[in-house]
């Protein structure tokens, strides 16, 4: 027995170095919001440093810069430098998206009945459930019916509301719960009939309840405005020169396998050499997943600047404006030049 456990222990350590695979995983909330790519394919390049000479944007480190999008407010921007796997090896610059969150309250009622009925032998627990479904109530999941234990949950919906019943028999005594999202009349009445028709038990009155408020946090914007901004960020990075050699057609297929939630350390877009595509992380053959919490950047939001970046270049039109005036001045400062040279010699 003690080799046995030695050989289940020593199992998940042999699966790991013969396939590199840890089976775990790396949540941080804002993951789900989130759009993240690693550009590790062959032949991209880049230069972060060129982020740090420009204003409205943030050093975090050497390796991890941020800005607000130029598309949208509401969305940072976060540039870092990333290995392929967490052993470390060569880096790659990566590009998130991140969306600001608000809090949505969500109030709602949960309403809850519990019931016991003694001395009801089984065969009577059966037929009551043959009546529930004659009556119109479905079952939830299949029933389990042995000998000595009976259960099944069945479900029914009233109006715009589901009411749920769980039947428990053992030991000869059937204990019946009934869950509902509202305790509105005809919910008090659907009840009954099961309660009464079904189980030959007594009618209630009221099915007690109690608010409930559910917070979740919900992005300001949505997916096609995240999707966006990834879009012309990385046209931009390209532009101004962080980023090197991503084409077109590399930004064209990034953006049809970009979807919210493939951001974080195992869901985030990497190029697969193999497939010749970008996948999540997680499918790459010999992944190392990581288990943690909050893998992603921490910031303060109230150290992102109000406005994005800019660089500054002369546009063509511009410089072409400027050429008759340039040439203006230049022979203007030549006759001045002449014109002194003359009055000097006559003195």
């Amino acid at each position: 027995m003690r080799y046995l456990r030695t050989i289940i222990l020593s199992l998940p350590l042999f699966l790991v170095a013969i396939t590199g695979i840890v089976v775990s995983a790396c949540f941080d909330p804002m993951d789900k919001y989130s759009i993240e790519v690693l550009l590790n394919k062959p032949g991209i390049k880049y230069n972060i440093v060129k982020l740090a000479n420009l204003d409205n944007v943030v050093k975090l480190s050497d390796d991890i810069y941020l800005y607000r999008s130029h598309l949208s407010k509401y969305v940072v921007v976060i540039v870092s430098l990333q290995s392929l796997h967490p052993n470390g090896g060569e880096k790659y610059i990566a590009i998130r998206i991140e969306p600001r969150v608000i809090e949505e309250r969500i109030e709602r009622l949960s309403c809850r009945l519990y019931l016991a009925i003694p001395n009801m032998p089984r065969e009577s627990v059966v037929e009551a459930l043959d009546r529930a479904c004659k009556l119109g109530w479905k079952y939830n999941e299949n029933p389990i019916i042995r000998d000595r234990y009976v259960r099944a949950v069945m479900v029914k919906n009233v109006i715009n509301y589901k009411v749920e019943v769980s039947i428990v028999w053992i030991k000869n005594e059937t204990r019946i719960t009934v869950v509902s999202e509202n305790k509105t009349s005809d919910i008090v009445k659907v009840v009954n009939e099961l309660l009464v028709k079904a189980f030959g038990a007594r009618p209630i009155d009221n099915i007690p309840c109690m608010k409930l408020v559910e917070v979740k946090q919900k992005p300001i914007v949505n997916e096609e405005t995240i999707k966006n901004v990834l879009e012309y960020e990385l046209r931009w990075l390209r532009d101004i020169g962080v980023v090197k050699h991503l084409s077109d057609g590399d930004i064209a297929e990034i953006m049809d396998r970009a979807v919210l939630g493939h951001a974080g350390w195992n869901s985030r877009l990497v190029y697969n050499v193999k497939v010749g595509n970008w996948v999540p992380y997680a499918e790459v053959e010999g992944a190392v997943l990581i288990k943690k919490v909050g893998c992603s950047v921490s910031f303060n939001p109230e150290a992102v600047p109000e406005e994005a970046p800019v660089t500054y270049t002369a546009h063509p039109s511009m410089a072409n404006s400027m050429l008759p005036i340039v040439m203006i001045l230049g022979i203007a400062v030549v006759i001045a030049m002449i014109a002194i040279v003359l009055l000097s010699r006559k003195q």
